[in-house]
């Protein structure tokens, strides 16, 4: 009869360990959805939007920017975008960085 009670006791303890692991990752993804903010208002930013303001285009995922953004880009720009190197993240944030202050895609010069 012991070993009986001391199953049962353990099906429970697994049961609610798995609830309780349901319920943590429930709210983990809410936090997560909720710092994908964006800074200029309260709405949740879609990972598919092209990040230039005032496009309101969407872009391919793996893409750093909509089509029209893209092609706007210099072509010296758009090469540097395209490699695959240790420097690529600092290459997008810079990116992320002059179209966050404003400037129009066909003036962003990346030399990295």
């Amino acid at each position: 009869m012991g070993q009986a009670v001391t199953v049962e006791i353990v099906l429970r303890a697994v049961a609610l360990l798995a609830a309780v692991v349901s319920v943590a990752a429930a709210c983990s993804a809410r936090a997560a959805v909720l710092r994908l903010r964006t800074p200029r208002d309260n709405r949740p930013m879609s990972a598919l939007n092209c990040p230039a303001p005032g496009c309101g285009a969407q872009r391919r995922t793996g893409q750093h920017l909509c089509w029209d953004c893209w092609d706007a880009l210099p072509d010296p720009t758009r090469r540097a975008l395209s490699i695959r190197d240790d420097l690529a993240i600092a290459r997008v944030q810079i990116l992320h960085r002059e179209l966050a202050a404003g400037v129009p895609p066909h003036e962003i010069r990346i030399d990295l």
